[in-house]
């Protein structure tokens, strides 16, 4: 490349260097130059660079003249033709669509039922109160009889009985008794000390009361017992009982009549011989 260069600048004319303005040092160095140019192995290298420079162009046009051949030829041959395209599947007729069925007539919804108008609820039976109030009478003694099957002894008229007062709860609901009174003949009532006892259904409450008698008079003695209770909600409820003492002579019964005696049978007749 140095030496390309030393041979450009060799060509400059006279003319151009005498113009120049170069300093004493360049000319002497110029000066050289042109001695080595003029020299014959410069000549010759000169020579053989411009030959080689020749050879090498004409060894790039042939190189050109080549691809350019090669690329008509190649443009000339016809494709290979690759495999043959499938022809489309033939497409299958389409199946008609069928029309879509007939919508069913609607039935109309039957209107809901009336309800049926509501039965009021009727209102809860008043708490019921019921008593039973029951007065006996018997000896007071081992034997315990009914003091109406007393035989009368008129020399011991004087006969100790008892007297018995129940009180039965038979309603449904619980009660308190809140009154019960005895009454001999027409004597003044005498309270009976079971005031506030509370009975459930089913309960009984008894009080005994002893007492003399004359088992002589023949006269009815009648003994009154009178009970009142109140249910839980205050409804009240009230019975009673009496019990006649009653030892009179028994009426005389009147005497049988005889029945009438049969007459006899009269015997039947003798038959003659």
């Amino acid at each position: 490349a140095d030496l390309h260069q030393a041979i450009n600048r060799s060509s400059i004319t006279a003319a151009q260097r005498i113009t120049m303005k170069i300093s004493k040092p360049a000319i002497v160095c110029a000066s050289v130059l042109s001695v080595l140019l003029a020299s014959p192995g410069v000549q010759a290298k000169r020579s053989f660079l411009f030959k080689e420079k020749l050879a090498t162009n004409n060894a790039m046009k042939e190189d050109e003249k080549y691809w350019n051949r090669l690329m008509q030829e190649s443009m000339s041959v016809p494709p290979t033709p690759g495999p043959p395209t499938p022809r489309p599947p033939t497409p299958e007729p389409e199946t008609p669509t069928p029309p879509p069925p007939t919508p069913e007539p609607e039935t109309p919804t039957p209107p809901p039922p009336t309800p049926e108008p509501e039965t009021p609820t009727p209102p809860a039976p008043p708490v019921e109160c019921e008593v039973d109030a029951q007065v006996s009478c018997v000896t007071d003694d081992d034997a315990a009889i009914d003091c109406n099957d007393i035989a009368p002894d008129s020399e011991n008229c004087m006969v100790d009985v008892v007297y018995s007062y129940v009180a039965e709860n038979i309603g449904t609901n619980d009660m308190t008794i809140t009154s019960a009174q005895s009454q001999f003949k027409e004597d003044t009532p005498l309270e009976v000390p079971i005031l506030g006892t509370t009975l459930a259904p089913g309960e009984t409450v008894v009080y005994l009361e002893q007492k003399t008698i004359d088992a002589c008079a023949n006269v009815p003695c009648p003994m009154t017992f009178e009970v009142e209770a109140e249910s839980e909600n205050g409804s009240p409820c009230m019975d009673d009982d009496v019990y006649v003492l009653d030892l009179s002579a028994p009426p005389t019964p009147e005497p049988e009549t005889p029945p009438p005696t049969p007459e006899p049978e009269t015997p039947p007749p003798t038959p003659e011989p």
